[in-house]
């Protein structure tokens, strides 16, 4: 058995504070296993001075070494060292705006070593295995876990298009939601077979973003798995953890405050 603790969409420096306090916590004083895992789901960085589609300010032109810095300090080197023993970092879509700004705006660098987001990020150094945006890593079995690329309106109804286009199982984030689908297929014996996907919430915080209006429906949240793969089996469950304002949630029967 091994346990899987999914985050993902912090998009620093945007983070929500008391969130990611609650989620620090939780890694600290969890009792990880040589088995267990931390898969980071993407968007980590806002990246917001690198965007080429949305209104970004002016002001935080000169901030990208800043922001990563800040995000290797406050978020991955904590992760790494109390976290469990093996880490996955997939990349997202605000990841690839360092890929697209420089293929548009600056193409002859891009074939430099060394402006990957990888390498950006040092995520060898801090033992995390790296997946590029875009990318669907088989986690166990027919259990796969992604970034993802398409939102639709409401909760669970992303997770209900993975099902229609997959047929496989999995978890995603992206969407900045909680929400689950599920579906009975025919399998490769000729019966039947149970799949979901899962929308991972986010870790971030809308009203530190100028460029947000209105309300936006997002849920802050993460997911912890159990899988049974190395019994013989392909069984698994998937918890999602509502994460309140006040970063407190409840998971295992116990209320981390």
């Amino acid at each position: 058995m091994r346990h899987i603790l999914f985050l993902g969409d912090t998009q620093y420096p945007f983070v929500h504070d008391n969130a990611i306090n609650g989620v620090n916590k939780f890694i600290r004083g969890f009792d990880w296993q040589a088995k267990d895992e931390l898969w980071f789901l993407g968007d980590g960085l806002d990246f917001d001075m690198l965007s080429l589609k949305f209104p970004k300010n002016p002001e935080r032109d000169s901030h990208l070494q800043h922001d990563i810095d800040g995000f290797r300090r406050d978020l991955l080197k904590p992760w790494a060292h109390y976290g469990p023993p093996r880490r996955v970092y997939l990349g997202g879509n605000h990841e690839y705006r360092i890929q697209t700004y420089m293929w548009h705006q600056a193409p002859k660098l891009s074939s430099l070593n060394g402006l990957q987001v990888e390498k950006l990020l040092q995520l060898e150094e801090l033992g995390f295995e790296y997946y590029p945006y875009g990318k669907m890593v088989q986690v166990s079995g027919d259990f796969f876990a992604t970034h993802g690329d398409i939102v639709r309106a409401h909760a669970g109804f992303t997770a209900k298009a993975m099902v229609d286009k997959t047929g496989v199982s999995g978890i995603m984030g992206h969407t900045h939601r909680l929400g689950q689908s599920t579906r009975r297929i025919l399998d490769s014996t000729g019966g039947t077979k149970l799949i979901g996907w899962w929308e991972n919430g986010c870790l971030c915080d809308q009203t530190k973003m100028d460029w947000t209006t209105g309300v936006q429906d997002w849920h802050l949240g993460f997911s912890v798995g159990t899988f049974f793969d190395d019994e013989g089996s392909n069984k698994f469950a998937i918890e999602p953890v509502f994460v309140h304002d006040n970063g407190s949630f409840v998971f295992g029967g116990n209320v981390y405050d």
